[in-house]
């Protein structure tokens, strides 16, 4: 399985144009986002990338808001990783959703 960094790299929605990608996303992948596993996993990685960039932060030396600033970037980072994961992970439903939708995909001009 190929793990993709931006939605426009899956195959599935290379070809759509960026409200095309947008009105997939909010439709069809984003309600897969939303179930139990992938949530808790959302959360794991949440508390996981926050402690590793707070001690990132205080192992380096920037005190106490570079621990902030670090965790926030880690956590940030590591919750886009999850989502496009996920999104990689559910493609033959994406690709499902717009051969199903293909009339209001592309009236999402």
């Amino acid at each position: 399985m190929s793990i993709y960094l931006t939605p426009s790299r899956l195959p599935d929605l290379a070809s759509l144009s960026v409200k095309q990608r947008r009105f997939v996303w909010r439709q069809c992948v984003h309600p897969f986002l939303l179930r139990a596993r992938v949530r808790v996993l959302g959360l794991v990685v949440f508390i996981c990338f926050g402690l590793a960039g707070s001690w990132l932060g205080r192992f380096v030396g920037f005190g106490m808001w570079g621990s902030a600033v670090g965790a926030g970037l880690l956590v940030g980072l590591g919750s886009y990783l999850h989502d496009m994961f996920w999104a990689s992970r559910f493609r033959p439903q994406i690709a499902q959703f717009i051969q199903d939708h293909e009339a209001e995909v592309q009236s999402a001009v």
